[in-house]
């Protein structure tokens, strides 16, 4: 149930060629789920010497004028990584200076 709420939240918000931010690794789920809704995904690579957390500078990388939204998931579905308050409250500032719609997948 929970992919296609993703789904469906993705067909309500983007435009074609819009992009969104995915974290890698990250669910199978999210990047098909972007194609089939006329979206880009766009990879936000998470690396084990981190955690595997969120790294602020990977974020805004990777943000253009088409990113339209960002996918966070915690705990997240492969490697079990929790998001602190630190991470959320960053994501959330960047999701603001950058007018980001933040899908947050907290299935578990």
């Amino acid at each position: 149930m929970e992919g296609q709420a993703i789904f469906l939240a993705l067909l309500s918000l983007l435009n074609p060629l819009d992009e969104v931010l995915v974290p890698d690794p990250g669910f199978v789920c999210y990047e098909p789920d972007i194609s089939m809704a006329d979206g880009i995904p766009v990879s936000v690579p998470l690396f084990e010497k981190n955690g595997f957390g969120y790294y602020v500078g990977a974020v805004m990388s990777r943000i253009t004028d088409k990113s339209r939204a960002m996918i966070m998931n915690s705990p997240s579905n492969l490697v079990g990584h929790v998001m602190s308050y630190e991470e959320v409250s960053s994501i959330a500032k960047i999701a603001v200076e950058c007018d980001l719609i933040v899908i947050c997948d907290e299935v578990y």
